[in-house]
């Protein structure tokens, strides 16, 4: 793809005045002016044939980790390569990251030479970000004209939640070890008690699809484990309740719960005050609820008293947070 040079707010002033000196040198006959015209034209002569030359560089990007706790460092390595039989010259790598631009110098590659170019990535927001597309870009010395070529695919890092060390919390009595005694008991892997509607985050392998095809909808064999504590965890997601910092702490709180119960391997369940529910298995990594609080936004409505019935759902052995 040829990368034609465009003026820069410079290279358009400076075309301008070359223009009004040309029309009053010829008018006035003036030398002097006539010069100033002809040094503006030839700046801006140079200056195209100089940027024309934005090198065709192979380049690939690596991002390293791709999944960060909000505030640990990350970081991108640009990796670019020459594969033309002459030397490129220096340019910049300009990359795109969650809608700024960073300006990465890259250096003369003489044929078929390469090189890696790091840069820290921004955490301090949590969030799915974008990262490209990547394009280099060059200028001549005067800042007259600019050409970018496009280079590269889009990149997604994932700045999770900041998780805190904490211990897991107190569940509440146990249920009887001979089995269960109600609906209310925990679920869990040992004993089948009931069939229900799938939930996204639920083990497809417990799908009952003779129920499911009779009935029109998913359902899932309910089993329980009698003696296994667990944890419903509530986030409050309205609007009004945070400033932005303050929704980022209660983001905070709430995974580092959910990671305290799963490093335990106690079951736990996530849901919000907007609707968003989630189950995460004792053995399960539970990819679903980081990425569930990678990317949950203030809303400005939801029923937290809802919620946390919902959640419960009668089951008065679980901890709620």
């Amino acid at each position: 793809m040829r990368a034609w040079p465009r003026p820069t707010p410079t290279g358009i002033a400076i075309a301008i005045g070359a223009l009004v000196a040309a029309v009053a040198g010829i008018a006035a006959g003036s030398a002097t002016t006539s010069v100033i015209a002809a040094g503006g034209l030839g700046a801006l002569v140079l200056g195209w044939l100089d940027t024309a030359r934005v090198p065709r560089l192979d380049a690939e990007r690596e991002v390293e980790p791709r999944r960060v706790d909000r505030g640990q460092p990350a970081m991108g390595l640009i990796k670019v390569a020459n594969p033309e039989r002459r030397a490129a010259p220096s340019s910049t790598a300009i990359e795109r990251v969650a809608g700024a631009e960073f300006a990465i110098a890259v250096p003369r590659l003489a044929p078929g030479c390469a090189a890696s170019l790091p840069y820290q990535l921004p955490t301090q927001r949590r969030g799915a970000i974008e990262i490209g597309p990547l394009s280099i870009t060059r200028t001549d010395p005067l800042g007259l004209w600019t050409a970018a070529r496009p280079l590269g695919a889009i990149a997604t890092l994932l700045v999770q939640p900041r998780v805190y060390p904490i211990d897991p919390r107190p569940t509440g009595r146990q249920q009887h070890v001979e089995g269960p005694v109600s609906d209310t008991a925990p679920r869990g892997t040992l004993t089948f008690h009931t069939l229900r509607e799938y939930v996204l985050g639920d083990d497809v392998r417990r799908i009952h699809w003779k129920t499911s095809a009779r009935t029109g909808t998913l359902m899932v064999r309910e089993h329980v484990d009698t003696s296994q504590p667990s944890t419903v965890v509530v986030l409050d997601t309205r609007l009004e309740r945070y400033t932005d910092d303050r929704f980022e702490d209660a983001v905070d709180v709430a995974a580092s719960v959910v990671a305290a119960s799963q490093r335990q391997g106690f079951p736990v369940r996530l849901v919000s005050s907007h609707g968003a529910r989630l189950l995460v298995r004792p053995g399960e990594r539970g990819h679903a609820v980081a990425d569930l609080l990678t990317t949950v936004q203030a809303a400005p409505d939801g029923d937290l008293e809802r919620a946390a019935v919902a959640a419960l759902g009668g089951r008065d052995h679980a901890a709620i947070v």
